[in-house]
């Protein structure tokens, strides 16, 4: 594996605990924005309150497993930072805040759905998406809804965001691969970014997510539906293709193998029917759907939590 260091460009640096003055008709509030990493922040009069700026310049982007990105220390893009109020804000005011990438800079190369990014807050995954169906890359807001800047007597928000490319096979035995991309033309590729921490007030309408439908060799009457982040996804469309069972709707990762999703979900029975995928199908017909087992990654009535455009890819299954 090689080795990759991440660069975060500084033109201003302050100390760790930065605290930003933002002016309001209301009043004056404070906010506490303190992180691991050197930040450049921006105190101004309008709402930003803290940026970062990310490259992976003169380096490669080499790809990973998705399951690793938060141990993987080399080629991964990490920023680590809290956000918490310094006073208590104006009478009746409730600040929230979003998490926003600006000025992206992305190699054609890179703008696809194996360029991901996730955000973690107090230990859980808040978002996540890619950069497939991204036509505006001035400014991409990554908080899907409302998130409410904590009073200073409350525990700050611990927040991380990654960045990284996904290796388009998504395992350690290489055989079990089956029509993966070459991403070489990738490695040497070039992304850089600022992340900004943005202050606000008022109520956050959630954000509308658009999911594409790819019928992966089949046929689809719908080609796109509108989700609201946070909401459940209802009403998935159903394609059809002569001589295949469609078994239900999933990302890039699995849209060749399907059924690879219900091994990796219950990886006790894969390997009670010793790693045969035709038994461990049987196993979902005959028992799986009674027990409420989960075949599909894409499900009605899951919910929402990306926040960028997603296209879904329609699994199969030959008859």
């Amino acid at each position: 594996m090689m080795e990759q260091k991440i660069k975060i460009i500084d033109k201003r640096i302050f100390a760790t605990y930065i605290i930003v003055i933002i002016v309001l008709l209301f009043g004056v509030t404070y906010a506490l924005i303190r992180t691991s990493v050197a930040i450049r922040a921006t105190a101004t009069s309008l709402t930003v309150a803290y940026q970062s700026e990310f490259s992976n310049s003169n380096i490669n982007f080499v790809p990973i497993l998705d399951e690793n990105v938060e141990e993987d220390g080399n080629n991964v893009i990490k920023i680590d930072f809290e956000v918490g109020g310094t006073e208590e804000n104006p009478k009746d005011i409730e600040l929230i805040y979003d998490i926003t990438l600006i000025n992206l800079d992305i190699d054609e190369e890179l703008k696809n759905q194996y360029l991901k990014w996730k955000l973690i807050k107090n230990g859980e995954e808040l978002a996540n998406g890619d950069f497939e169906n991204i036509k505006d890359l001035t400014e991409l807001t990554l908080t899907g809804i409302q998130e409410n800047l904590p009073k200073p007597t409350e525990a700050k928000d611990k927040c991380t965001f990654y960045l990284w490319l996904s290796d388009s096979c998504q395992y350690n035995d290489i055989s079990k691969c089956k029509g993966f991309l070459d991403q070489k033309d990738m490695l040497k590729k070039k992304v850089s970014g600022n992340l900004e921490v943005r202050l606000n007030t008022g109520y956050k309408v959630p954000k509308n997510i658009e999911l594409y439908f790819n019928p992966n060799g089949g046929e689809v009457a719908e080609t796109s539906k509108t989700v609201v982040y946070n909401g459940i996804i209802t009403n998935l469309p159903i394609p059809i293709r002569e001589g295949y069972t469609f078994i239900g709707w999933y990302s890039n990762r699995y849209k060749d193998n399907p059924l690879d999703y219900y091994a990796n979900t219950y990886p006790e029975l894969y390997k009670k029917y010793n790693y045969d995928s035709d038994k461990l199908y049987n196993d979902y017909i005959t028992e799986g759907k009674d027990n409420n087992r989960r075949i599909a990654e894409f499900i009605e009535n899951d919910p929402v939590k990306i926040t960028t455009d997603k296209t879904l890819y329609a699994g199969w299954i030959k008859n």
